[in-house]
């Protein structure tokens, strides 16, 4: 993760580009959203915030979101000079071993690792995705921010190989804002330090020379790439504990940092019509922001980033943990699912038709039984069951705030929020009624070949519409002794 800690010599580049924008509305009825819509995009995004892996499968980020960076976190610089404190703009990484990489492995001469600690709550801003790597569309968000124009009408672009520029430029959008630092993600997380920024102190020895020797080399940005200088045997071994270290926590919350999902601004958001038109039909990995944005979503962007960012954000939203509500529906949901889709996929006219049916009764029976009243009727129908079944499946993670007094304490991006939830529930639910329902009215038959192929493809479709992170990962594990 990157953590840019800007401070208070950064013009107000933002404040004269959005003073003569129109007024930010999002109540509307965008939030009606159909099943092809941003839904799944929105849930996915909110579930994978501050998470290794799932922003690794998606790493064109969307999200723009404060939060707060806690006090006494250590954090760790190298440059291949003595400068203590560096100047500004300057990066830190919270993993050492990442720090580390990037100067002893890439540029030739000693390498000087210094150690920080934040002294107080630092005010942060993190952009999801591979935000701090070099990749098309992983630095889209940064760049349509930055240029508050659309590529085809900006007048300068930033190579994607110049991060000092970005901090610049990040610094001057957001300092105006009263923000200290940028949290952006690469092999790990990372935070850069801004101009006049909160830095913290020194923590530990002042530097930790290695002279790696060799020609000179082109600085990389992930472990293992190429570019490296003819280092020595500790040095090269950098990269590969950078790797170590960023494969440390693929699935858990980085630590540290606190986000309010309650401002939370994404460019998925379904008022953006030149985004969703570029991105209708297309994977989460394949959404490109700059190309395809126009100058007035990105502005409308700009517009709802300052809204949140300057509010008072102590009187406003219900503080309700977003994140963790849509990771409890994936833990919930994910394993079952992929396990039901293996059984369908296994199965062909020469299975157990009959033992198929139980599988996919009891699979499904699972995930619904919370909410099926079966004391409602005795000789009740598949179909009759799940009726009342899906409703209360559907709107049992944020029903609450349907009601009235509850609904009142949400912010616009809350309501995003919300509806995302409440989409993929819906789909959940629907597809996983359907199921069931088919599978007990059989009551013990066989299934057709044709009735299997329909199974199968609902689930199948249901998981590439859902695309979750959760389900990529290693059927076999190496040996801990593997190099």
């Amino acid at each position: 993760m990157v953590l840019f800690l800007f401070g208070a010599l950064c013009s107000s580049v933002l404040s004269a580009a959005v003073a003569s924008q129109a007024p930010f509305n999002v109540e509307s009825d965008l939030f009606h959203l159909a099943l092809n819509s941003t839904a799944p995009f929105v849930f996915n995004e909110l579930y994978s915030l501050l998470t290794q892996w799932p922003n690794v499968l998606h790493p064109n980020g969307h999200v723009v979101i404060p939060g707060e960076l806690a006090a006494y976190t250590l954090m760790y610089h190298s440059r291949k000079d003595t400068d203590v404190p560096p100047p500004s703009p300057e990066w830190f990484a919270f993993d050492p071993e990442m720090s580390y990489a990037i100067m002893a492995t890439k540029l030739p001469g000693p390498t000087y690792w210094t150690t920080w600690r934040t002294l107080r709550p630092a005010k942060i801003v993190y952009l999801d995705g591979m935000a701090a790597a070099w990749g098309e569309g992983w630095l889209d968000s940064q760049h349509a921010l930055i240029a508050g124009t659309s590529k085809q009408n900006a007048t300068s672009q930033i190579s994607i190989f110049d991060d000092y520029a970005r901090a610049g430029k990040l610094c001057e959008l957001f300092t105006p804002m009263d923000v200290d630092g940028i949290i952006r993600m690469n092999g790990g997380f990372r935070p850069a330090d801004g101009p006049g920024g909160h830095r913290g102190k020194p923590s530990g020895p002042g530097g930790k020379p290695e002279e790696p020797g060799g020609p000179e080399g082109r600085p990389g940005r992930g472990p293992g790439r190429d570019h490296m200088v003819n280092s020595g045997p500790l040095a090269r071994s950098g990269n590969l504990e950078w790797l170590r270290a960023s494969a440390r926590r693929p699935f858990s919350l980085q630590p540290h940092l606190k986000l309010s999902y309650k401002d939370m601004v994404t460019f998925h958001h379904p008022r953006l019509s030149s985004l969703v038109e570029a991105q209708r039909g297309r994977p989460m990995s394949e959404h490109f922001i700059w190309a395809h944005i126009s100058d007035a979503d990105i502005l409308s962007v700009l517009e709802e980033v300052k809204s949140v960012l300057t509010r008072d954000s102590e009187h406003a939203g219900t503080n309700m943990d977003w994140q963790t509500t849509a990771r409890d529906v994936v833990d919930y949901w994910a394993d079952r699912i992929v396990q039901l889709h293996e059984r369908l996929t296994s199965y062909n006219e020469t299975g157990n038709a009959t033992q198929l049916v139980v599988d996919v009764q009891q699979l499904s029976y699972t995930l619904l039984n919370p909410y099926l009243d079966y004391g409602a009727s005795l000789d009740a129908s598949g179909w009759e069951l799940v009726a009342s079944a899906i409703p209360r499946c559907a709107s049992e993670a944020t029903g609450l705030f349907n009601e009235p007094a509850f609904s009142a304490l949400m912010t616009p991006q809350e309501r995003l929020l919300k509806t995302s939830i409440d989409t993929v529930l819906q789909r959940l639910c629907g597809d996983f009624g359907a199921l069931f329902a088919e599978s007990t009215e059989l009551r013990g038959t066989p299934a057709s070949l044709e009735l299997a192929q329909s199974w199968t493809a609902k689930v199948a479709s249901l998981m590439e519409w859902l695309d979750w992170g959760a389900w990529l990962r290693c059927s076999e594990v190496c040996s801990r002794d593997v190099s």
